[in-house]
């Protein structure tokens, strides 16, 4: 019996598929449970899928007990220090989301448990706590549960901005035959819903929204969703003092708010930047040997 070989077209169809998927790979972003954030006191937290860890420049980092919790599945600051979320399963099949309050010490301050689903992006400012729960919109009540507050589109990112409003931002859709442009609209009073052009989940800074892909960045009002600033630079997005962008892309750059008019580029040595945390008065590079550096 005469055995078949592979034909030489699909070689060819895997192979170039093979190179798109490494090349995408190697400039995607680091995804949600991949963070580094700064905590009360002065030390960070470095947060994987699997394991949370605390460090300071100088320090070695540490890992920390995160209870209960199979996988980490995002974070974000909080002004009592870092909200995580992680995914508990319970069964076969079974997951439910936990939410954790990780201190300045490191110690577990609060937690959130709810009943079913994986939490996909959380996001905290003032009093003010949510998590987006498959396609469901919740708050973190203060007695330890999940309080529903609106459905959401799968995928969707949530923002609070620094009035405490809150924005839903939906990337654009994976299918050729039904295209739909990344968007953020406002929830609550004064609705708005704006598309855009981002490749990466846009950012609250103060009274404005960010937004970065491959064309640049811009900056839109959160009161009203209007574009009032383009730049052609683009990078990592983060915030400073809600009057401040730090771009992070072969440098580190910062442009003031909202005209993204470029203030300084930061030197933050030599060796490869993995990520960076932003505080009221430093800007804090985590370098891929694991040494935390002051920019």
């Amino acid at each position: 019996m005469r055995r078949q070989g592979v034909p030489s077209w699909l070689l060819l169809g895997l192979l170039l598929c093979a190179q798109l998927a490494t090349s995408v790979s190697a400039h995607a972003a680091p995804s949600r449970a991949e963070q580094f954030l700064p905590l009360p006191g002065g030390s960070f937290l470095r947060i994987s899928a699997a394991d949370i860890a605390i460090g300071a420049p100088g320090q070695r980092w540490r890992s920390i007990p995160h209870p209960g919790i199979s996988y980490v599945t995002d974070a974000a600051a909080d002004r009592e220090g870092v909200l995580v979320a992680g995914s508990v399963q319970t069964g076969a099949r079974g997951e439910h989301p936990v939410i954790l309050l990780i201190g300045g010490d490191g110690q577990v301050l609060k937690q959130w448990q709810g009943q079913e689903g994986i939490a996909t992006s959380l996001a905290s400012h003032g009093e003010r706590r949510v998590v987006v729960v498959f396609d469901k919109l919740f708050s973190l009540a203060a007695d330890g549960t999940l309080q529903r507050i609106a459905d959401v589109p799968f995928h969707a990112q949530i923002l609070l901005t620094a009035s405490g409003r809150l924005i839903v931002c939906v990337p654009n859709s994976r299918s050729a035959a039904d295209f739909k442009a990344p968007s953020c609209k406002a929830l609550e009073e004064k609705p708005w819903h704006a598309e855009g052009a981002w490749s990466q989940p846009p950012i609250s800074c103060g009274a404005w929204i960010i937004e970065a892909g491959a064309g640049g960045t811009l900056v839109r009002k959160s009161e009203d969703g209007q574009v009032v600033a383009r730049s052609s630079q683009t990078g990592r997005l983060f915030c400073r003092q809600g009057q401040e962008l730090i771009l992070l892309s072969s440098t580190v750059r910062a442009f003031s708010l909202p005209a993204l008019t470029p203030r300084t580029t930061r030197f933050c040595g030599s060796s490869k930047i993995i990520d960076l945390a932003v505080t009221a008065d430093a800007v804090v590079a985590l370098l891929a040997s694991g040494a935390l550096r002051r920019c």
